[in-house]
Parts: C-alpha cells; structure tokens; sequence
C-alpha cells in the first residue's frame, strides 16, 4: 500500500482525535498525523504545511460540529486558500450528524465524500480504496 504525505484529522474531540489517529498509525496509511482541534487550527495547518506540495496532507478528515470555526466555514476557507497541493488533497466530512441538512450541505461542497462516527478500519479502507486505489489488508 503506497502510504499518503499526511493524514489531518480535524475534531474538537480529544478522544475521537486520539482513537482516529491510533487507527490511521495502526493501518500504517500515513507516517504523520496532524491534528487539529477546530477548522480555523486546520486552516492554519494546511497553510503551514502546504507551502511545499510534498507536505500537504493527503487526506483530510473533517468534522462538522467545533467552536471557532466549523467543518462548513473551513470548506469556505479552504476554497479561497491559494495551495499548490490542492488538487491532491482529498477532503472527507467525518462527524456524527444525522441533520439532513447538514448532509445536503456536504452533498454540495467541496468534500469528496462523508463518513458517520465513528471510524474504523472498514471505512478508512474504504476511503483508502476509492479515493487513492490503495487496497489494504
């Protein structure tokens, strides 16, 4: 399995940050882990890490529901950004939200796809699978 630059998980939730990235380091996807416990520190982050290409994270795995700024406001960030990784980078909403709403909302954004909570190894393979053809074990 070709292993991604960098995975960005982004989630206020400590605990779901530290499982997430357990199983992101467990399934050995990615040597980095970034984490960011709101949109605007991810926005920041990706600003930081973007000014080379070759440290973009890959993936990005986006909740909705933080203080500061949520999942929607980093994707309208994220859009006016101006990033040489971009077009590699792959933007996922991850959140517990069942509002059909917020679905809607995801349907119609920037994010490339949308992933309930919890996660595992079933649906980050899934993502690993569609989104960078890598089949794990």
């Amino acid at each position: 399995m070709k292993k991604l630059n960098a995975v960005l998980l982004i989630d206020d939730d400590e605990i779901t940050n530290f499982i997430n990235e357990d199983l992101v380091k467990a399934m050995g996807i990615t040597n980095e882990v970034l984490i960011a416990k709101n949109g605007k520190e991810g926005i920041d982050m990706v600003k930081t890490q973007c000014q080379t290409e070759a440290n973009c994270p890959a993936l990005i795995l986006l909740d909705i529901n933080m203080p500061v700024m949520n999942g929607f406001e980093f994707l309208e960030q994220y859009q006016q950004l101006e990033l040489t990784g971009r077009p590699s980078m792959i933007l996922v909403m991850l959140t517990s939200s069942e509002n059909e709403k917020d679905i809607e909302r995801i349907k119609h954004s920037t994010a490339v796809d949308y992933l309930s909570k919890p996660l595992n190894k079933e649906k980050l393979r899934q993502v690993m699978e569609k989104h960078f053809g890598n089949k794990g074990d």
